[in-house]
């Protein structure tokens, strides 16, 4: 849904050194403002523009007179660079749905005291037993502004939490998307997880449990029994044709993974797959070549980067706390007999270091993101030859 606003102002041309993605943004780094980019840019912003500040702004312009009663006349404090709890304050707003309720990051801030009378507050923090503000929204005139006092560093602006707040915030002053609706999803496959997602999705503000696909009845008898309002259907079509349908997870044997995820993304729909993603390197280079030409959202569910064990490495590795990696080494196994399901069979499994396997490479690409040079793999069928994985890989 499009703001009332969007698109009736011009950016002035001395306020361009401050334009981003068709959004002035001011983080600190630009120098002093002249008193004509002061002007222009209140003005601007009061008939209808939009401001998003980051890092250092708030500190080195909140005491310009006009600018300062833009940015709410905010005051605050420098902290020494610590680490800082960042806590969602309102989760209910665009810019913090459905996302991580609390982060850790390490950062010197200009911390507030407080926001605005008329501001929302998106994120906090606590300082010496207090809860201090860190990110807010308000209006000014008929403009938007969202301000956040994180992303004074290259490595702090880089965070995975700070960069979804700063794409959404583009997309919420461009007017984009100010007005969410449930994101309707639809379950391809409603296997031996079916149940785990079905949760998961129900449990996530703005998201809408809507169809279970399935050949199998039972399953979907299954599905309505543990979530009494989803629909349900055994043909892809239903899924394909349906526009109310947003988003699709596809949760069948990896074999079918590229077929339906193409199918889904030629017709809008977005999409997150289950993993392994495909088979081969063409089923993925197809995907996300189509993906990026519909402009839609492809991902997979790698539900072990947020493992307590491996976010607890990582950190340690980030911090330095044991120095540069030299050697890593990963390992899962078992000894009993493998099952006879299809997570045996080759041809539609892709082998077996395609299950737990590919969490594995996902955790060491995460911990080393250093450019891989070369692979090279072994496997062996010593034992197991009723299955058509290989015993070893």
């Amino acid at each position: 849904m499009l703001k009332e606003n969007t698109a009736l102002v011009v950016i002035p041309a001395i306020l361009e050194p401050f334009v981003v993605q068709g959004i002035i943004q001011l983080d600190g780094t630009g120098g002093p403002l002249t008193s004509e980019q002061e002007e222009a840019l209140c003005t601007y912003i009061h008939q209808g523009g939009s401001l998003l500040c980051l890092g250092a702004a708030l500190e080195n312009y909140h005491e310009y007179p006009r600018l300062g009663e833009l940015l709410g006349n905010v005051v605050g404090n420098c902290t020494p660079e610590t680490e800082l709890i960042i806590n969602v304050a309102n989760n209910n707003h665009y810019l913090t749905r459905r996302t991580d309720s609390a982060f850790a990051i390490v950062e010197s801030v200009y911390l507030l005291n407080e926001i605005p009378e008329d501001a929302t507050l998106l994120w906090q923090t606590s300082w010496h037993f207090t809860r201090r503000p860190v990110a807010y929204a308000r209006s000014y005139g008929r403009g938007q502004i969202i301000c956040t006092i994180l992303g004074t560093t290259p490595t702090t602006l880089s965070h995975p939490n700070l960069q979804q707040f700063i794409g959404r915030a583009y997309r919420f002053l461009q007017g984009v998307e100010s007005e969410e609706q449930p994101t309707r999803v639809a379950m391809i496959g409603y296997g031996a997880i079916g149940f785990e997602h079905g949760s998961a999705i129900s449990a996530v503000p703005g998201l809408e449990y809507s169809v279970v696909c399935d050949r199998n009845l039972e399953r979907l008898k299954a599905a309505q029994k543990a979530f009494p309002g989803v629909r349900t259907c055994m043909e892809l079509t239903e899924i394909e044709n349906d526009p109310e349908i947003d988003l699709v997870i596809i949760s069948t044997p990896p074999n079918t993974h590229a077929e339906i995820a193409l199918q889904m993304l030629r017709a809008g729909k977005h999409v997150v797959c289950e993993k392994p993603f495909c088979l081969t390197t063409a089923e993925a280079d197809e995907m996300i070549k189509v993906a990026q030409e519909k402009q839609l959202t492809l991902t997979i569910y790698q539900c072990r980067r947020w493992d307590p064990d491996f976010l607890a490495i990582q950190r340690v590795l980030q911090a330095g706390t044991i120095g540069k990696v030299f050697h890593l080494e990963t390992f899962i196994g078992g000894y009993g007999h493998p099952c006879d399901y299809w997570h045996s069979h080759e041809p539609i499994s892709g082998g077996v270091f395609y299950d737990w396997g590919s969490h594995y490479l996902d955790w060491i690409l995460q911990l080393i993101p250093q450019r891989v040079v070369s692979v090279r793999g072994v496997e062996h069928k010593l034992v197991w030859h009723d299955v058509t994985n290989a015993d070893q890989s």
